[in-house]
């Protein structure tokens, strides 16, 4: 029989045993009870039990007959652990084995699972090159504001004990839970060993084609044919879980965008203590309020949604499951009002909204410290719930990705121990051709395996595949979210807060601190990778980065004109694209892009959320990039006149951009480009006029800007800016109607 077979009999017997053993009195002479074993085929086995040391002697049975020590039993013991050693075990080794203690005994079962390696090797290979699998993964993404128990409630729900504190450093991910598909229950354990799951999925595949049947099956199924009387214990069919725990510091904000993703469910985390009631954005983006962060958290999951035509649930995706925790922070008294408030807060805060349609479920109310274990079992019944509603994002693979997903596995071990964490981009390319996956395969395998958070990979940055995804994140950390920066003199804190360098002397320091990120092995490709994301930008002629993110000195723009001598006559009228909801990531990118391809005198102005560049190699013309809750806004400082194939480029290089960073980061961003006087605020949302409100807005060549309570002649904006729209939407294939 094939050894799936094998293995639900044994299963099968198992359960039966542990049931059993529940009833069965303790044996006064066994410390504990035998544990179940399985192993397999070629290797060796060991049964142990333990006993008291005065106890009679011990005897060991298969099928009723007594073991003796010999070529293929071993027996030892120190007294008190007792062992049965089995060499060489084969399927025939399989079944119930007994342990005598004077009048007592105990049972316990060994399982021996057969291998791909003495399967049929052409059924196997058949099985490799032209089977099909459904992978089916979940991965939950637990993300909220700093400080509201994002950890501890991860760690409740893996059944793993209180949390100390500390906060989460960039991301933690713990893949040691598994959805039994027959129920819902999770399955918390040991990692499983990653080659004997890949194997236990090749034999799936072998024995469906040895039985004729299409070659497509159910990852980590035991069998969809077994008829059995206790079938809730005997359905193990268990999907992989890979839990991301996110920290909630909001510096961490721009590269948690590199690990977000549509297939996934989010668990959004608030305390409940805190004001739910969204306050905007002041002009330097600071949020402090619980409602700010949960509207900025649904904004994010928004950019990432899936048509709802494509959705296999037919609802908004990714799905949201909203917790709030520090119920234990209310008094007994108090507390089923506060739920009642807190509902109806949120739901008049973001109910009314596209973004709140994400939300799934009630909101789960939960004290890390204090809650039963039903609340927590409440909350994982939910997330197991949705996942059977996503098919728990099956997908159908090629069975040959197994082997090279073994392949990689090997290779992933054999290089953590050299503290080696990322590939050649060629050396994984011979690796994928000794299986017949060619080049456009390959993407297609490294694409779904940064999706499962196996490995990080990135299509437009190929040289390195990177093995550990957790590397990468500690890496980011080490330059962007340390904010102690010990190794760091005064003069090197103020040139990166205040102009936003960073020296390689710097960048030294900091990895030191963290020497087995092992930076001087790495140092040019995570720099470059760091590159790539527009984290950094390179000085010209220098071996120091600008680092935008870090600047921390804010100005206004009045400020700013006077530092520059720059008067209100040489400004154009402000370029604005409006966006329903821009990330805070998006201004980094935008403002190195614009570092590099212009002309910095020496270094830009820079400021937080505001930058100033040269358009050419005078000072004539000066280019400023403001950053505002759900806007970026553009103005020229002219002392000399400026072309209109200036101004249309400006305006088209940053409609480009951002649909590259739309494509990079899988968003779908909605925004308008309107235009704005000289003169106004361009963080507020009044008086922009878009190109098809020239028509609506104005009249006899002039509009109300309420803001100044006077009429303006609309040509300023018309002939510098808006004029150009139209051609812009066709050069980069926005559609036109975002702007309606």
């Amino acid at each position: 029989m094939a050894a799936i077979e094998e293995y639900l009999r044994g299963v099968f017997q198992r359960l039966e045993l542990n049931l059993s053993a529940k009833s069965q009195e303790k044996s006064e002479y066994f410390l504990e009870d035998p544990s179940n074993i399985e192993c397999t085929q070629g290797k060796d086995a060991m049964l142990t039990c333990k006993i008291r040391s005065e106890s009679p002697s011990v005897k060991w049975y298969k099928g009723g007959n007594v073991l003796t020590p010999n070529e293929k039993y071993k027996m030892s013991n120190d007294g008190i652990e007792h062992k049965l050693i089995l060499k060489n075990v084969d399927l025939s080794d399989s079944g119930e084995y007994c342990v005598e203690v004077g009048k007592g005994s105990k049972k316990l079962q060994l399982t021996v699972i057969e291998m791909p390696s003495i399967i049929d090797k052409i059924s196997y290979m058949k099985a490799i090159k032209n089977g099909k699998e459904v992978r089916q993964y979940v991965r939950i993404q637990v993300i909220g504001k700093d400080r509201v128990g994002k950890t501890s409630l991860v760690r409740r729900l893996l059944g793993k004990g209180m949390y100390d504190g500390t906060s989460t450093d960039g991301i933690d991910i713990d893949k040691t839970c598994q959805i039994r598909k027959s129920d819902g229950e999770w399955i918390v354990s040991e990692v499983e060993e990653e080659m004997d799951k890949i194997k236990e999925r090749i034999l799936h595949v072998v024995k469906i084609q040895k039985e004729g049947y299409e070659p497509v099956f159910d990852d980590r199924r035991l069998s969809e044919h077994v008829v059995n009387k206790q079938n809730k214990l005997i359905s193990e069919e268990l999907v992989e879980c890979g839990i991301w725990d996110f920290a909630g510091q909001r510096d961490y904000y721009a590269t948690h965008q590199t690990f977000f993703t549509t297939q996934a469910i989010y668990v959004l985390v608030a305390d409940i203590t805190e004001d739910i009631t969204p306050i905007p954005y002041d002009e330097q983006l600071n949020f402090d309020s619980n409602g700010e962060y949960i509207d900025f958290w649904l904004d994010s999951i928004h950019c990432f949604r899936e048509d709802i035509k494509e959705s296999t649930t037919k609802q908004p995706c990714p799905p949201v499951i909203m917790v709030c925790t520090g119920i234990d922070k209310v008094k007994d008294k108090d507390k089923e009002a506060k739920k009642k408030a807190y509902t109806d807060n949120f739901i008049a805060s973001f109910g009314c909204q596209e973004k709140g349609s994400h939300i799934r479920g009630e909101i789960h109310f939960i004290s890390n410290l204090k809650s039963h274990e039903k609340d927590f079992e409440n909350l994982k019944r939910h997330i197991s719930d949705i996942a059977l509603e996503t098919n728990y994002f099956a997908e159908k693979l090629p069975t040959k990705w197994i082997q090279l997903e073994n392949t990689l596995v090997v290779l992933k071990e054999l290089k953590e121990k050299e503290k080696v964490y990322c590939e050649k981009w060629e050396d994984i390319v011979e690796l994928a051709q000794e299986v017949s996956i060619e080049n456009n395969e390959l993407l297609q395998f490294l694409k779904y395996q940064h999706k499962i958070g196996n490995m990080i990979f990135f299509e437009n940055k190929r040289d390195y595949i990177i093995l550990h995804p957790k590397w990468l994140v500690d890496c980011f950390r080490c330059l962007v979210c340390d904010d102690k920066k010990n190794p760091c003199n005064a003069t090197e804190l103020f040139e990166l807060k205040h102009n936003g360098i960073i020296s390689m002397e710097i960048i030294n320091k900091l990895f030191r601190k963290v020497p087995e990120l092992q930076f001087d092995k790495y140092k040019h490709h995570i720099l470059d990778v760091m590159e790539e994301f527009d984290i950094i930008v390179k000085q010209e002629n220098t071996i120091s980065y600008y680092m935008p993110c870090m600047v921390t000195e804010s100005s206004t723009i009045k400020h700013i004109k006077e530092t520059l001598n720059v008067d209100n006559t040489y400004c154009t009228p402000w370029l604005v694209l409006e966006f329903k909801f821009l990330p805070i990531a998006y201004f980094n990118y935008i403002l190195v892009n614009y570092i590099r391809k212009y002309i910095v005198d020496g270094r830009p102005a820079l400021y937080a959320g505001k930058a100033v560049v040269y358009l050419d190699q005078t000072d004539f013309r000066q280019l400023v990039i403001c950053f505002s809750k759900n806007a970026i806004s553009l103005q020229i400082w002219k002392r000399k006149d400026v072309g209109q194939d200036m101004y249309r480029n400006i305006i088209e290089e940053l409609c480009k951009k951002v649909e590259v960073l739309d494509g990079k980061l899988f968003h779908k961003l909605d925004y308008k480009i309107k235009a704005k006087c000289s003169n106004g605020d361009y963080s507020s949302l009044n008086d922009r006029i878009s190109f098809e409100e020239l028509t609506t807005k104005c009249e006899g060549g002039e509009y109300l800007c309420k803001e100044h309570n006077c009429n303006h002649k609309n040509t300023d904006l018309e002939n510098i800016w808006l004029t150009h729209v139209p051609d812009v939407y066709c050069a980069t294939h926005v559609p036109y109607k975002v702007s309606h």
